[in-house]
């Protein structure tokens, strides 16, 4: 299969350099496409596609969904599929682009937040699932995907391919670009505010703070270490009404919050080493 890998990005020195370098060993750069909203300064290295777009309007995540569909069916007129992450999503594709084209038309990630352990052996990544983190990435044809692209109208089949979140794994940077989101939101178009799209980006480093004392418990309670084996979908999503206008009418989607699903963590640390070694967890 020839396949596409896209962004969009905006302003993402922390996360743009790790999102290039892991999708770099499974894709040729002219095969990655990153459309650039308005960045204040050039971020993308020599010889990957970049679009750029003006950041001249009040920011919109429909339009922003609505582009990337548009865009991806473009695309899927010469590629045999594609992948959609945000610049702090990273799939494990090791094995993933041998398979052959005729399995599911859209694929969804077992996401999980992840975070660095110090241990006598060196350093692990561990993963907690998270189930609103859990998307619709890679396909074949063009998912009508939510607001977030945390769902679409293609049921899920079982998760095999591990997507590690790296929105809290930097410590006091990761803090910094949270916070800076906060200009983001205020910028957002008045009734998608109005609707809630996006509240955590107004809370500024809120969810990363929750986010640490949660694994804090989860380690003093001695929380299970498991390694990453594939997650049976059923019985975790649950299909809604979704009433913006230009989403589908019914999406299946994961609730909210951290995971009760799997009460242990994943052992991450083979799937993405360099991200393993990268610095410590504050």
């Amino acid at each position: 299969m020839v396949t596409f890998l896209l962004t969009m990005q905006y302003d993402e020195r922390l996360c743009l350099p790790v999102f290039l370098a892991h999708y770099s060993r499974f894709f040729p750069t002219d095969r990655i496409f990153i459309i650039d909203h308005g960045s204040s300064s050039d971020l993308v290295p020599p010889g990957y596609n970049v679009i750029r777009v003006p950041r001249t309007r009040p920011y919109s995540e429909l339009s922003r969904v609505q582009l990337i569909r548009h865009f991806s069916a473009g695309l899927l007129e010469y590629f045999d599929g594609g992948i959609f992450v945000d610049c702090d999503e990273l799939i494990d594709l090791a094995g993933f682009a041998a398979r052959s084209p005729g399995g599911a038309a859209v694929t969804y990630c077992a996401g999980f937040d992840v975070f660095r352990q110090q241990t006598p052996q060196g350093p692990r990544l561990l993963g907690y699932l998270s189930p609103h983190l859990c998307k619709p990435s890679i396909f074949s044809i063009t998912p009508n995907w939510a607001l977030g692209f945390h769902g679409c109208d293609h049921p899920p089949t079982q998760l095999t391919q591990p997507m590690a979140h790296i929105r809290f794994a930097f410590g006091d940077l990761s803090s910094l670009r949270l916070r800076e989101r906060i200009a983001v939101h205020r910028a957002m178009q008045a009734s998608e505010q109005a609707e809630g799209v996006a509240a955590q980006w107004g809370d500024g480093d809120a969810e990363l703070k929750s986010f640490e004392r949660f694994i804090e418990r989860r380690v003093q309670a001695g929380a299970p270490i498991h390694d990453f084996s594939p997650i049976d979908s059923s019985g975790m999503f649950r299909q809604i009404a979704v009433p913006q206008s230009g989403q589908p009418d019914q999406i299946l989607y994961m609730p909210n919050g951290f995971s009760p699903l799997q009460d242990c963590f994943i052992d991450l640390t083979e799937r993405f080493p360099a991200l393993a070694v990268a610095g410590a967890v504050p």
